[in-house]
């Protein structure tokens, strides 16, 4: 606020400014300031060039506060540990650290979530076998000798096993099994195995499979040689007939010659161990 000071020597009255005014802006007048005013200082009217006021706010919280993480709801105990701040400093602030809980299922839920486990399937429990070389239950059979070496018994019905002898240029008439496969496994001399519209020339060491269903018949091509071979038969059972019509016999030795009542006494058991013959 500018006050009279009094008349000068030119006989104007010269003007004073008070100490709480605001200096004026050069080349330009100053407007008085209210009672009100000067009493506000909010309310001041300012002019270009005046310093404006800083208005008031709140005082800014320490830095370590400003990283103190949020109080995080636990369901269970809290363990307590330090906080890293962004700049690498531990702020010692106690966060609670939230250990999780599994939510039970519902009963429905439940039953498919539980862990499968296989169903215990009961076997026969067998013991394994060795045969000798001059073991296995031999019987003559049609002029050959067949020595059975593993029954279905023996297998809980997996294979019948047995060893045949024939006799030089003989073999048994052609027949079909029907629920088991056969396969042959020539260990001496010559053999010729015809199965459905194949034929094959064995020598020592070959092996011929027949599946089931395929009327097949062998013959011992050697003028002189007896014949020996491994039949094999998958599923087991076959081993039964050979006990049932053969009679005793010897194993590896060759048998006597063809009898007529073992053709038709292998006629008679063939629906019971699933085989036609012709």
């Amino acid at each position: 606020m500018l006050l009279a000071d009094g008349p000068t020597e030119a006989g104007t009255t010269r003007l004073q400014r008070r100490a709480d005014d605001p200096p004026a802006t050069p080349g330009r007048p100053h407007a008085p300031q209210s009672s009100t005013q000067r009493a506000d200082p909010a309310s001041r009217r300012h002019c270009p060039g005046d310093t404006p006021a800083t208005p008031s706010r709140t005082p800014r919280p320490p830095r370590a506060a400003l990283f103190s993480p949020p109080v995080r709801r636990a369901s269970s105990p809290t363990a307590l540990r330090p906080f890293p701040a962004p700049d690498g400093r531990e702020v010692a602030a106690d966060v609670p650290v939230v250990r999780a809980q599994a939510t039970p299922l519902p009963a429905s839920k439940a039953q498919h979530s539980a862990p499968r486990t296989r169903k215990k399937v009961r076997t026969m429990s067998l013991p394994p076998l060795h045969i000798p070389p001059d073991g296995g239950s031999p019987v003559f059979l049609v002029g050959d000798t067949y020595t059975t070496l593993l029954s279905a018994a023996d297998t809980g019905g997996e294979l019948s096993l047995a060893e045949a002898v024939v006799p030089a240029d003989a073999g048994p008439p052609p027949h079909t099994h029907h629920g088991e496969s056969e396969t042959f496994v020539l260990l001496e001399g010559t053999l010729r195995v015809t199965a459905g519209d194949e034929q094959f020339d064995v020598e020592p060491g070959g092996v011929v499979y027949v599946p089931k269903g395929v009327r097949h018949s062998f013959k011992n091509t050697s003028p002189d040689h007896p014949a020996r071979m491994y039949f094999l038969y998958v599923p087991g059972g076959m081993d039964g007939m050979f006990q049932e019509i053969g009679r005793p016999g010897v194993r590896g030795q060759v048998g006597p010659p063809l009898d007529p009542a073992d053709v038709v006494a292998m006629g008679e058991v063939a629906e019971k161990y699933g085989y036609t013959l012709g």
